[in-house]
């Protein structure tokens, strides 16, 4: 080490710590994201022996000992700084699958310390299975940082976009024939492949076109041929019938693809729609339930019994869906009076006294 001392340079012995050059080279193997047999490579082992001969190279074996020692390390490090800033962090979680077939979950921390730097941090890495057993986990994590108020009790918020797509296909089971029919004729009349992300805007198109292709199927023989002998998952040829399926489901399928465009947006707060737009679905289907049409409402009655299986129970629902709209200037406790009310009714005023 060269110090300064008076304008003079003084060269002092620099001090050998075979504990602290063991730090270094696990970290070195982690940042550079090698093996942990590399310490073992003939190559290292010579360059050590000219660089440095009194560092005894560890085996592989220790150095995945030192991995965990580590580890802990970091770990209280990062919980000293939760606990001293005490500021608020962002977690994400993501699963990975090991050659062995073993799922594990990654818990990431992301937070701006006080020079206003964005710090991103491995928080926890652990087993999990599935859902029930992410979500039991990642309150443990939250626990053992000090960080789980209220016992973790409400941090489970089920995703909407996912729940709407679980209700869509339920309900459409009615009419899957009509559509792969439509979908069937489309892809002959296109003759080339389309990517379409949803089913609404499949249908919402086509039955603008509706004379047009009835005519279209009517005067080519080889749709029918292609419906019927090329195409191996052939749903058979499009009828009459068809298209007041698909009118029916069209009713359906607008409402889900505007909610979910809704609270799947980026550039804005969707958190005080959440509750509200839930409700809205709900007040819907009981409206279609009651519909002339029997088919009709035989389909807005196998979507209610899957709503109801998510969104059903006011007890089950995670409180936290009902708070921001009540921080919503433009809604308030009002607004979700009357939406729990319409809602669940009767039960909608224990919930509201429980927000």
């Amino acid at each position: 080490m060269i110090e300064g001392n008076n304008g003079d340079v003084v060269v002092a012995p620099l001090k050998f710590d075979q504990e602290e050059c063991r730090k270094a080279l696990c970290r070195m193997v982690i940042i550079d994201e090698l093996p942990i047999r590399f310490v073992e490579k003939e190559g290292f082992n010579q360059f050590m022996k000219v660089a440095k001969p009194c560092f005894q190279i560890p085996s592989r074996t220790t150095v995945t000992h030192d991995y965990f020692d580590l580890f802990d390390e970091e770990k209280h490090k990062l919980m000293a700084v939760f606990k001293e800033t005490r500021q608020r962090v962002s977690l994400t979680t993501d699963t990975w699958t090991s050659i062995q077939r073993i799922n594990y979950m990654i818990i990431t921390a992301h937070w701006i310390d006080k020079i206003g730097l964005c710090i991103k941090e491995l928080s926890s890495f652990v087993q999990s299975l599935v859902i029930e057993c992410t979500i039991t986990e990642l309150s443990k994590q939250l626990t053992k940082w000090g960080t789980n108020l209220m016992g973790g009790s409400h941090l489970l918020i089920r995703r909407m976009a996912h729940i709407v797509n679980l209700i869509a296909q339920d309900g459409t089971k009615e009419a899957n024939v009509s559509i792969e029919r439509v979908r069937q004729a489309l892809r002959y009349i296109r003759q080339s492949p389309a990517r379409w992300n949803f089913t609404y805007m499949i249908l919402s198109r086509v039955i603008e076109y509706e004379g047009a292709i009835v005519e279209y199927v009517d005067r080519d023989i080889g749709l029918a041929l292609y419906l019927k002998f090329v195409d191996k998952n052939s749903a058979g040829t499009l009828l009459s019938n068809d298209w007041e399926g698909v009118k029916r489901i069209i009713i359906f399928l607008e409402m889900f693809f505007d909610l979910t465009l809704k609270i799947s947006g980026s550039q804005y707060v969707t958190s005080d729609l959440h509750f509200l737009e839930i409700c809205q679905v709900g007040v819907y289907l009981n409206q279609f339930i009651s519909n002339e049409d029997q088919v009709f409402a035989k389909i807005a009655k196998n979507m209610k019994e899957k709503f109801d299986k998510y969104c059903g129970d006011a007890e089950k629902m995670n409180k936290m869906v009902f708070i921001p709209g009540v921080l919503d200037p433009r809604h308030k406790y009002s607004t979700l009076h009357l939406a729990l009310k319409k809602m669940f009714g009767k039960k909608g005023a224990a919930i509201e006294n429980g927000v």
